[in-house]
């Protein structure tokens, strides 16, 4: 539950940062795989101590299912972002200097 936690609060300052432009898309990428790998890690410890079949079990898995989704979309949103940053880089060419260099 604190590496959970942890990478939580990492997942906040990323996204914190992201929006203030003092982050890169990668970071909040690698930020929210993590939240998504912790909770898989939680699941499966928890899947080993509580009884399977309860209400309680149920409702974790699910808790985990949609935390999984939400990182999934997050992902695809920041790498999203980053590949349409990357399309606005474009070169600009002044072409009366270009044509004024010796041939």
């Amino acid at each position: 539950a604190r590496m959970v936690a942890a990478a939580t609060s990492n997942l906040c300052e990323a996204a914190n940062a992201s929006v203030q432009g003092h982050a890169s898309e990668e970071k909040l990428i690698s930020s929210a795989k993590q939240v998504a790998a912790s909770t898989a890690q939680l699941l499966v410890a928890c899947k080993v101590k509580a009884d399977q079949d309860s209400e309680a079990m149920r409702r974790l898995q699910a808790a985990g299912n949609a935390v999984k989704r939400a990182s999934d979309n997050l992902v695809k949103a920041a790498q999203k972002a980053a590949f349409d940053k990357a399309e606005d880089d474009s070169v600009v060419v002044k072409t009366k200097f270009v044509g004024g260099i010796a041939q």
